[in-house]
């Protein structure tokens, strides 16, 4: 009973985001990206890359504008313009661009596209949601954050496992998995992932299955909080202070590129724009550092800056997820901690 009781504090968020009028949440960041990016390329939309489903950036815009209401895309649209205000300033104040300087921007969304548009091939791993180019083709990166505390990044627990040199054991996440489905019976049979997560989402509707889908729930938190804590461990013991040095930096974004990166931030909450350098602000914590450690509570990894003053600042989390419901694969999703912004600013 103790764990399922867990369970609902630490996925409580999560749940609202993936239901009911939560639904909009995964379609208002690429919303958002897109409309910026229309606005940094003079108005009009970049004519490339493409997306993971071959989307140009006016057909995404339409396709995620139109998952939307009438009211929050108008919501969307107008953050987006006042974002953009706020990033010319940002790149005129930096000597990016010249004031009335055209720039013009180009979506990469999927890996390999941004290398492939600077032309550098150290931005293999440039996390950068578009590339603008000002007029003397000089480049820039921007991470675009839509949220009041958006993911830095999605690892994989293959990904997760190597980092942390932990062995990953997709035998017993698959067991896991099947074990979930004959325990939803006649509620989920779907042969494919996407059948069994919609069969899913229809069992949650219904009271009939009330009973089984909150046990199919709580074993899946239960499982979930047994990776965190896997990895939590292996943090603190299989890691030299140089490992820890490249996981956090890598889990927070935070990885020199060949081009600069800057991250734009919008919080809807309180309809402010924040521009920042993650890879600057990551070097403030790390020279403030004396070690690093881990601590597991429920389905999430929380990592600690020690300082050399003594303090314990939380500066990320790593939450161990089911990307849609407990039908569907497992992953991590990177937030700053509480104590980040304490982090960064001491000196």
């Amino acid at each position: 009973m103790l764990r399922f009781t867990q369970f609902v504090v630490e996925d409580f968020d999560f749940i609202l985001e993936s239901s009911g009028s939560g639904s909009d949440a995964a379609n208002k960041g690429p919303a958002f990206e897109l409309s910026l990016m229309r606005q940094a390329h003079g108005g009009k939309h970049p004519d490339k890359h493409p997306n993971e489903e071959g989307l140009s950036p006016a057909e995404a815009h339409k396709e995620y504008h139109g998952r939307l209401s009438a009211e929050r895309s108008k919501e969307i649209e107008t953050a987006a313009k006042g974002a953009h205000q706020v990033l010319r300033d940002h790149l005129e104040k930096t000597k990016f661009a010249k004031k009335n300087e055209p720039i013009s921007a180009t979506w990469t969304s999927k890996p390999g596209q941004l290398a492939r548009t600077t032309g550098n091939k150290k931005d293999k791993d440039n996390p950068g949601d578009t590339v603008l180019t000002n007029a003397r083709g000089k480049h820039i990166a921007v991470s675009i954050k839509y949220g009041a505390n958006p993911g830095l990044r999605s690892p994989g627990l293959k990904d997760i496992s190597k980092m942390l040199k932990h062995p990953h054991d997709q035998d017993s996440i698959d067991s896991h998995k099947e074990g979930l489905t004959k325990m939803m019976g006649s509620h989920v049979r779907g042969s494919t992932q996407a059948e069994r997560n919609n069969e899913f989402r229809e069992a949650e509707k219904n009271p009939k299955a009330a009973a089984k889908v909150a046990k199919v729930k709580a074993e899946s938190h239960n499982f979930r909080s047994g990776l965190a804590s896997q990895y939590a461990s292996a943090f603190n013991t299989n890691l030299s202070h140089s490992d820890h040095h490249d996981v956090v930096r890598r889990l927070l974004n935070a990885e020199p590129s060949g081009t600069k990166l800057i991250k734009l931030h919008h919080n809807p909450k309180t309809g402010t724009t924040s521009i920042s350098d993650p890879v600057d602000e990551f070097e403030r914590i790390h020279a403030n550092t004396h070690h690093y450690s881990a601590e597991a509570r429920g389905a999430k990894m929380h990592i600690y800056s020690h300082t050399h003053d003594g303090r314990k600042l939380h500066i990320a989390t790593l939450s161990i997820k089911d990307k849609s419901s407990p039908m569907t694969n497992i992953a991590g999703s990177v937030q700053t901690g509480s104590g980040y912004k304490k982090a960064i600013a001491t000196q």
